[in-house]
């Protein structure tokens, strides 16, 4: 089984997670900050993803150079996440990528694979030393250019206009340009493959309590589309093919339905073929 969730920070605005939840998104990774730095909408989406039903987790920016700065890094994430105990039950998250390698060239400091890996690695123990579930956000080319062995650590894959993740993830972002009522603008699109909350629950992780799990029932959304609904598009690809197709609208109608290959358009213009597990009912 897998989960659909969305990963949000300041970019993002003001977000109406009642919307979001209703549009059968199961989790949230949200943005904490990164060095000296919180996020000002970290409180309001943990808060408000958690009360409209949602999972959540937590992801912190790799601003960082040597061990020291990595150890602030993690205390600093640390702080901030045992403000919310009892609520994060997602993994928490170290953000690696394109930027990182940036601010280290900018600071002098050459971003090998030795070093980043040690610093990743230092960053994440610490973290899970106070009791979290730690997983690595890239992508393939720092998986590939700057990470040695970090298969100790779950991995969060950014990987887009692809059907599936090339690598083995407990977490695929699969877009950048998603569309979510609730959320102005464009955000990204996740698919989890792991109950993480239960994994967390069952090995005391993240400081949960012992409220037994709530799983809400997901969604059949096979049963439930019909000629003439509308729906929104999770990953628009053309059935049958690895080629994308552009979202021009919010929302769109189903125009015709044979097993798993959905017509959808707007009006009576034919947008393309899409198999019916990358759309959700308005």
């Amino acid at each position: 089984m897998s989960y659909h969730g969305i990963d949000v920070s300041e970019f993002q605005g003001t977000i109406n997670w009642k919307k979001v939840a209703d549009n059968g998104i199961d989790f949230a990774m949200v943005r904490c900050g990164f060095d000296g730095y919180q996020d000002p909408y970290w409180k309001q989406n943990v808060n408000s993803a958690k009360t409209n039903g949602l999972n959540v987790g937590a992801y912190w920016f790799m601003y960082f150079t040597n061990e020291n700065e990595a150890i602030d890094n993690a205390n600093q994430f640390i702080n901030e996440l045992r403000k919310f105990d009892g609520m994060i039950d997602y993994p928490v998250a170290l953000d690696v990528e394109e930027d990182t390698y940036r601010y280290m060239r900018q600071m002098k400091v050459q971003p090998t694979k030795s070093l980043i890996t040690k610093l990743v690695k230092t960053f994440c123990k610490k973290v899970e030393q106070a009791g979290y579930y730690v997983m690595v956000y890239t992508n393939l080319n720092g998986l590939n250019n700057y990470l040695n062995d970090i298969s100790e650590f779950d991995i969060w894959l950014a990987q887009t206009e692809v059907n599936k993740p090339a690598r083995n993830c407990g977490i695929w972002q699969y877009s950048f340009n998603g569309i979510i009522n609730g959320i102005n603008g464009r955000v990204d699109l996740d698919i989890s493959y792991l109950n993480y909350p239960r994994i967390l629950k069952e090995n005391n992780l993240n400081h949960l309590d012992n409220t037994p799990i709530q799983e809400k029932p997901k969604e059949t959304v096979k049963q439930n589309i019909k000629v003439g609904d509308k729906v929104i598009v999770t990953n628009p690809i053309i059935y049958g093919t690895n080629k994308r197709f552009t979202l021009w609208y919010k929302d769109y109608n189903i125009m015709e339905i044979s097993g798993n290959r959905v017509v959808i358009g707007k009006g009576n213009i034919v947008t393309a073929p899409i198999d019916i597990k990358y759309l959700r009912k308005v």
